[in-house]
């Protein structure tokens, strides 16, 4: 339980807060309970038929998924972020591209994303169809938990010689910031392709981006500006 004041989106809140590890199981009654797989968790969405046993009987059935690996590599380019690299996945292999499957994100790429960018991808994985996302723990992970965590976890690595039903490469350097379009997140574009839109609102927050380093990246571009007055501009932190 936690007070007013003290609270936020559980997706957000529970890893600020130790609660979530490196190794755990995470069932919880939304979707984007895959959100702590960036923490190297094993964390999935139910139905609350599903939790309500979970939370009665301590123990959940579930079919082993299939791993598809997503490997980043080259130069992010200015403004493009763990966001706009999941956007632009989910654009090429659709919202059912991995059904029931983990969406495993490594490469060279992913190691120099902080945990913020990488809780974002995470959390977009089940717009793919994807039974959860994942991202190995590194030292970034563990610099993350160390101030937060109470109680012992263990890490988990991939095999070396782990099967995979898929691996598809990505060259980050041909990314610009995405924007999806209506009506799916696999309408993702590039932000060149969304000139002339006439925006009414802007909306920065939510269990995707409403962390602290989104706030400070809409802070930098919103320094010294003004919010155009036919524009409403909404901010929900996280937390």
């Amino acid at each position: 339980y936690f007070e007013i004041g003290k609270m936020g989106v559980e997706h957000a809140l529970l890893p600020e807060k130790g609660l979530v590890l490196p190794g755990d199981v995470v069932v919880g009654a939304d979707s984007h309970t895959d959100t702590s797989g960036a923490l190297g968790a094993f964390a999935i969405g139910v139905g609350s038929t599903d939790l309500a046993a979970i939370m009665v009987l301590g123990e959940v059935w579930l079919k082993i998924p299939p791993t598809i690996k997503f490997i980043y590599s080259g130069k992010l380019n200015k403004w493009v972020s763990g966001k706009d690299l999941i956007l632009y996945t989910i654009s090429k292999i659709g919202v059912d591209g991995a059904n029931y499957k983990v969406m495993e994100f490594s490469g060279e790429v992913i190691e120099g994303l902080s945990m913020d960018n990488r809780f974002t991808m995470c959390n977009m994985a089940i717009e793919a169809g994807a039974k959860t996302g994942i991202i190995e723990p590194d030292e970034i992970t563990l610099e993350y938990v160390k101030s937060r965590a109470k109680r012992p976890f263990q890490i988990y690595n991939s095999d070396s010689d782990a099967h995979y039903e898929k691996i598809i490469e990505i060259d980050v350097s041909k990314i610009e910031p995405q924007v999806a379009f209506p009506h799916l997140p696999e309408n993702a574009k590039p932000i060149s392709k969304a000139k002339g839109i006439k925006i009414d609102q802007s909306i920065i927050g939510s269990c995707t981006n409403g962390r602290i380093e989104d706030l400070r990246i809409a802070a930098e571009i919103l320094k010294g500006q003004q919010v155009h007055s036919e524009v409403r501009l909404i901010i929900i932190p996280a937390t």
